[in-house]
């Protein structure tokens, strides 16, 4: 009994036609010239700057007891990700819920 692979290899090769598109497609090369890279880069930062004030002010509705510079920190120490922000902040008892409950 032949395998698969071995089945596949026996048969007798195909020939493929592949048509050409009907529209018409320009291929240029790498668009450098006149490409604006310190615009680009310029908006690329102020993406970067308007997530990072986003995860801060989450940050700050999340855990409204935590100092600011700690969530500061807590969010560079992260690299702005915001998930692992909060799971950091929790983890250090950042959840504002207090929960020391009252014995008699």
């Amino acid at each position: 009994m032949q395998d698969s692979y071995t089945l596949a290899l026996s048969q007798a090769p195909q020939t493929l036609a592949v048509a050409q598109n009907s529209y018409s497609t320009s291929r240029t090369g790498t668009p450098t010239a006149g490409l604006d890279i310190p615009g680009l880069q310029a908006e690329i930062d102020t993406a970067h700057t308007r997530a990072a004030d986003a995860a801060h002010g989450t940050l700050i509705q999340i855990f409204p007891a935590v100092d600011q510079e700690v969530i500061v920190w807590v969010l560079e120490a992260n690299e702005g990700d915001l998930g692992r922000s909060i799971e950091a902040l929790l983890e250090i008892g950042g959840d504002g819920g207090g929960g020391g409950g009252g014995g008699n």
